[in-house]
């Protein structure tokens, strides 16, 4: 137990454990992350920041500052997922470090120190998504490092790291003008200043280049305010590692101290948290929607988490607190353990699957899929678009227009026969459909696929599924697919999700 103690106290020791968690789950990736890395390689080739080749600019991606730095090692012809990995774990790294910088900055002993690595270390949202090929790691750090400026007053660089991160995330302008409002109480006001600006410019170079300020992306998942589906995922997001307890405490310090950083970390954690509410289901988990600013919750939290209490039992009482929320970081890692074979799963199927269509397609001919990710990533000679419309603004404004999410609400019937409409109207050549097979039919369902002798024959195997698929609007059941298009193939991805290909006829 000594030894124990002895290796836990040790500075290194969280970075070591951090670093042994990016081995484990250096198989897993996100399949959005392919997105900005089609993105990213269209621009890098010149053909402008597109997702399909010739077709007009639509900002399909949530990232900004991302996807453009990322085309600097497409153009060097640096394999971008790799990439992206290295930089997610430095990221990471950087966050252990900032997070104790700040604790000491802001008069923290070498315990809480000590605590706040750990808490990052351990953190499973951190942990998880810095492996996922995609940017909200490195939006934390660069959001970390912000507050940390603020605290020893450097406000240029806080302000430049604020413009960052709200070029990076959306969501993260709540962070640039909480500093702004910070540096121009403490009477610095140019730093702030010139930071809006240069924010301010970069959005009005993407009005001029994709024709609004939204990115298509916040039309899609945008939807209406489903209140019980906001506050479940609110409380979801206080079990997760406990970050209900880091988010009380930063509440607690913002109120006691009432610095600039401690109510703007306050400010932002709680504006985090009613977008949460706003959003109400995110497909992706560990609430990493919330990840930008959780770093400055642990930061705030781990001085109290590591002083005394008053009286023995009070002590006792914050010991297993702060060991509450390190453990429950570690079991949340445990659940998601499952992912490191991600990447291989799409090797095994969106791989196979992009080579079937380029078998059945020529370059430039339209595909209509649901996955925008690695299967339009290993077909780039392909044009791509989705029923949910995050690369296409038609679909994306009419799904605002009928305050739809892809997973709260659908659009109207109105709205879902001009979806289809317009997909139509794109002559795809190809149409990819993914059957979700329910588990308890998972076994029936394959003893049919393998009795079944024809292409016609397992289309009616897979036809239940494909017509239950509520991302397809339809489309399966309209006359001018039914007529128009015959069967190819389909693919397993898992024994739950598959993907079923049509040609023209």
């Amino acid at each position: 137990m000594h030894l124990l103690r002895r290796i836990a106290a040790h500075p290194a020791a969280p970075y070591v454990f951090a670093a042994l968690m990016q081995l484990l789950f250096v198989g897993y990736v996100k399949d959005d992350a392919y997105i900005e890395y089609r993105y990213a390689t269209n621009a890098a080739h010149g053909h402008g920041l597109v997702f399909n080749v010739g077709d007009a600019p639509v900002e399909g991606f949530t990232s900004f500052l991302w996807t453009v730095l990322l085309v600097v090692p497409a153009w060097l012809h640096v394999p971008l997922l790799g990439f992206g990995k290295l930089v997610g774990a430095a990221a990471l790294f950087g966050c252990v470090a900032m997070v104790a910088a700040l604790v000491r900055a802001r008069g923290g002993d070498a315990t809480a120190q000590q605590l706040a690595r750990w808490l990052a270390a351990t953190n499973a949202s951190l942990v998880v998504w810095a492996q996922s090929g995609m940017e909200p790691v490195q939006t934390a750090l660069v959001v970390i490092a912000c507050a940390y400026c603020l605290q020893l007053r450097r406000h240029w660089a806080a302000m430049l790291l604020a413009a960052a991160a709200a070029t990076l995330r959306p969501e993260c302008h709540v962070v640039l003008f909480a500093a702004a409002a910070v540096v121009v109480w403490r009477r610095a006001p140019l730093p702030a200043i010139v930071a809006i600006v240069l924010v301010g410019a970069v959005h009005a170079w993407r009005w001029h280049y994709f024709g609004g300020l939204v990115p298509n992306t916040a039309l899609v998942k945008g939807g209406r305010l489903v209140l019980h589906a906001g506050l479940r995922l609110l409380g979801e997001l206080m079990v997760t590692c406990l970050a209900g307890v880091c988010i009380v405490l930063t509440f607690v310090e913002a109120a006691r101290k009432r610095d600039g950083v401690s109510l703007l970390s306050a400010g932002a954690a709680l504006v985090f948290m009613v977008y949460l509410v706003r959003v109400g289901r995110d497909e992706m988990f560990l609430v990493r929607l919330f990840l930008p600013v959780w770093p400055l919750t642990l930061a705030l939290a781990a001085p109290w988490l590591a002083r005394r209490w008053r009286g023995r039992a009070a002590d006792v009482s914050r010991i297993l607190l702060a060991t509450g929320v390190i453990v429950s970081g570690l079991v949340f890692i445990g659940t998601r353990v499952h992912t490191i074979g991600y990447w291989a799963l799409g090797e095994r199927s969106h791989v196979p699957l992009a080579k079937m269509m380029r078998a059945h397609a020529t370059p430039g001919d339209m595909v209509i899929f649901q996955d925008l990710g690695q299967t339009p990533w290993a077909a780039m000679d392909l044009r791509f678009v989705d029923p949910l419309g995050l690369v296409d603004s038609t679909i994306g404004k009419i799904r605002w227009r009928d305050r739809a999410s892809p997973f709260l609400r659908m659009p109207t019937q109105r709205g879902q026969a001009e979806i289809r409409d317009h997909l139509f109207d794109l002559k795809p050549k190809l149409i990819a459909f993914v059957a979700y097979v329910d588990d308890p039919y998972v076994d029936d369902f394959k003893r049919q696929l393998a009795s079944a002798h024809t292409d016609k024959e397992r289309e009616m195997v897979f036809a239940p599924f494909l017509i239950r698929n509520p991302y397809y609007v339809d489309l399966y059941d309209d006359a001018r697919f039914t007529s128009g298009f015959r069967f190819v193939d389909f693919i397993r991805r898992k024994d739950t999700y598959w993907f079923v290909l049509f040609e023209r006829a």
